[in-house]
């Protein structure tokens, strides 16, 4: 029952994530915006032993997204985004072509996390970067390369059993 209600959310984190490239999160630089998206999975199931038994599950996920967006220097971030969940990042203005994106992952099952992170173009469905880590926890980094300088980005997040942050920085 326990895996049956684990593959419902999922699914549904899969689901929802699909549509994660369509829109990004507004915001403005500088500002810290703060979002809590709250999700209800319901399923059916049965438990077999001497009497069948029939019961309904219930779960709900809570998901609270903190982020703040600055536009500076080379070096510094553009982005410092941290959640659970699946999630949009406020709008930035890439300042160089490139950037470095470090990602720092926890979980208490860390054999069952997965993240993975995308930034768009805003307005298009058609990622310029992506990187993720599954089944790992601590920091990793990585980079993006090919972004227009000028041009707004958002970074895109699709996690599972995981908490992360994740900031972009551009590189010279």
């Amino acid at each position: 029952m326990k895996t049956f209600v684990a593959i419902a959310i999922a699914i549904v984190a899969l689901i929802i994530g699909a549509g994660i490239g369509a829109a990004a999160t507004s915001g403005s630089s500088g500002q810290t915006a703060t979002r809590t998206v709250t999700q209800t999975v319901s399923g059916q199931g049965s438990q077999t032993g001497i009497a069948a038994q029939a019961s309904t599950v219930t779960v709900t996920k809570t998901t609270s997204v903190v982020s703040t967006v600055t536009s500076l220097s080379a070096g510094t971030a553009l982005v410092n985004y941290s959640g659970s969940g699946n999630a949009n990042s406020p709008p930035f203005t890439a300042t160089t072509a490139t950037v470095k994106v470090s990602l720092n992952v926890s979980s208490s099952a860390a054999a069952l996390s997965a993240v993975a992170w995308y930034i768009y173009p805003t307005g298009s469905s058609i990622s310029v970067a992506l990187g993720e880590v599954n089944g790992q926890t601590g920091q990793s980094s990585s980079f993006g390369y090919g972004l227009t300088p000028g041009q707004t980005y958002y970074v895109a997040v699709l996690s599972a059993n995981a908490n992360w942050q994740i900031v972009v920085q551009p590189m010279q």
